[in-house]
């Protein structure tokens, strides 16, 4: 059950295209990060490089996913939508394999900025969702089940902190060539 507007109107269009019958595919994800736009990867990043210590919520669990991993799943699935292929139709998760908080989001992503040589150190302090009260109720646990479309369509979902650090190395790099 949807928490808040955002969801609900997501809920309803699944359910549009539900209605309107005929084949069809819903992937939902979530948690989706990427080397370009606005998302919390390039967020905390950036507020690294300001602060010198972050609140981050701890008590929230999910399953960060790279948009280029999405990509490339999606891409996967339009290959097998052939005529004659037999596609079973319908509403699939995909993320990134295995489960963290926001803060071990954060934690991974300031882990992998030492590693790279790029701060030496930083003081993350996990909060609980209280601590951090936004206008949008979020669900404590948005962990998706993939097992559907790993299965359908034979796909393997990269870790996510494998991912995170490729992102960052991306980032690290447009930024070694911007400036």
């Amino acid at each position: 059950m949807p928490l808040g507007v955002y969801g609900r109107s997501k809920a309803e269009g699944e359910a549009a295209v539900r209605r309107a019958g005929g084949a069809h595919l819903i992937v939902r994800t979530a948690w989706l990060y990427s080397a370009h736009g606005v998302n919390f990867v390039k967020t905390v990043m950036r507020l690294i490089a300001a602060r010198d210590e972050l609140r981050i919520v701890d008590d929230q669990l999910g399953c960060p996913t790279c948009a280029a991993d999405l990509a490339d799943a999606l891409l996967r699935i339009a290959s097998r939508l052939k005529p004659g292929n037999q596609i079973l139709w319908g509403t699939y998760h995909y993320c990134g394999s295995g489960v963290t908080s926001w803060c071990g989001l954060a934690r991974h992503v300031l882990e992998t900025l030492v590693s790279r040589g790029r701060i030496s150190s930083f003081r993350l302090q996990p909060i609980s969702t209280a601590e951090y009260p936004t206008p949008a109720r979020r669900p404590p646990y948005s962990v998706l089940d993939c097992r559907r479309i790993e299965s359908a369509f034979g796909i393997r979902r990269p870790p996510w902190p494998q991912s995170v650090e490729k992102t960052v190395d991306r980032l690290l790099a447009a930024a070694h060539t911007d400036g």
